[in-house]
């Protein structure tokens, strides 16, 4: 049963992000504070616009992974296949590996969990994972058609069924896995529905979501393609505990849902970019196009095949969002030039902190509250689990 809680959020959802794109503000006058507003309930914080800089520098303490590296080399891990626990053990699916490898605050091994196969806590096609606070672990297997859960202990728990396909990154919260969902087509509905639930044992919550137009079939030498055009905003989330925040249109704004209730959105005074076939072409994933070229019988170029399937009219300002252990949440946002990205930091209540320096890393997960675990590939194109330490002391 899927269920609608918190007073309707997909209709708030268009009360939260109603600002018209074409008329976006400017850098909020020069101001360098936060402005507050109400609306039915729901706190407006407005941050300006102009990039205030965060001095932060980033040490690396841990470095796992690679050729050779005691066992530890692994095959195929993403960002949303890290997490940490409320103790700081890493957790790392490697789903080349079929198997979760849990690690200690100095990298070593505490024990492993899962393996390929059909029985209890055993892998199929896994792709996706994280871990709650305590521990308990959540994977999405695609082959099982629904999440591999095991607790603290390893012990495998039983499966949790779902109908849907996952678009990456899923959250342990409270009793429920959270994930963004495409929802199986209906007769009523001509759409890609797409849903940021909440999925528990006994029923499942809405907690934002967009519908998108059903995407074309384009047609190339050897196949044809059914995906959505570039730059499509979906939806950017992350949750901590009780907290759900969440992006659904192009414009910089993160709506705030606590208990699964709305109240709050977070803006910056950012205006929207238009978007060209340069933004396009910077952000296709080329795992696209060796799909296309996979019969051996298709050379398409990047540019072609972004020209045919098309690309959405704005940039979404917000690629990814995460929340840090201390309340603070990191946005990785997209600049008008192609390709380009810059992380803010913003408060625990929303108002903006300051921008990291180009360099800064982007967390996979968090560490406490001084550091963060990143996914890094090395010359042979092996991933690395990092753990950095944040130096906050030159801001």
């Amino acid at each position: 049963m899927v269920r609608q809680t918190g007073g309707a959020p997909l209709i708030l959802i268009a009360l939260l992000g109603s600002t018209l794109l074409p008329a976006a503000c400017g850098d909020g006058g020069g101001a360098d504070r936060a402005m507050r507003s109400d609306s039915a309930g729901v706190e407006i914080v407005r941050s300006p616009g102009v990039d205030r800089p965060l001095t932060w520098t980033f040490e690396k303490v841990i470095d796992l992974g690679g050729e050779v590296d005691g066992g530890l080399e692994f095959h195929r891990v993403h960002d949303t296949s890290v997490d940490t626990d409320a103790a700081g053990l890493i957790y790392v699916l490697d789903a080349g590996n079929y198997r979760i490898t849990v690690l200690d605050r100095a990298g070593e091994v505490v024990r492993t969990m899962g393996g390929q196969g059909g029985g209890p806590g055993e892998m199929s096609f896994p792709t996706d994972m994280a871990v709650g606070d305590d521990g308990m672990a959540a994977v999405w297997d695609f082959g099982v058609g629904g999440f591999l859960r095991y607790a603290p202990d390893g012990t495998p728990l039983p499966v949790v069924k779902f109908i849907g396909a996952l678009q990456r990154e899923l959250a342990v919260v409270p009793g429920r896995i959270a994930g963004v969902f495409n929802l199986p087509r209906t007769e009523s509905v001509d759409s890609v529905q797409s849903r940021l639930l909440a999925i528990g044992e006994a029923d499942t919550l809405v907690l934002a979501g967009r519908n998108e137009p059903t995407p074309q079939v384009v047609s190339f030498d050897c196949m044809g393609l059914s995906i959505p055009p570039y730059l499509s905003p979906g939806i950017a989330w992350a949750a901590r505990g009780d907290r759900v925040v969440a992006r659904t249109t192009a414009e910089y704004a993160v709506d705030v849902y606590d208990g699964g209730r709305p109240v709050a959105s977070w803006r910056r005074d950012i205006p929207v970019v238009s978007a060209t076939i340069e933004h396009a072409i910077a952000e296709a994933p080329s795992d696209s196009f060796r799909m296309v070229s996979a019969a051996g019988r298709c050379a398409v170029s990047t540019r072609e095949a972004v020209e045919q399937i098309g690309w959405a009219a704005f940039v979404p300002l917000v690629q990814d969002i995460h929340m840090a252990r201390d309340g603070m949440t990191w946005v990785r946002r997209r600049t008008t030039v192609p390709g380009e990205f810059r992380i803010d930091v913003l408060n625990a209540d929303g108002e903006y902190a300051g921008t990291l320096p180009a360099a800064a890393p982007w967390p996979a997960a968090f560490r406490g509250v001084d550091e963060i675990v990143t996914v890094e590939t090395d010359d042979l194109d092996l991933p690395h689990v990092i753990v950095y330490r944040i130096n906050r002391a030159a801001s």
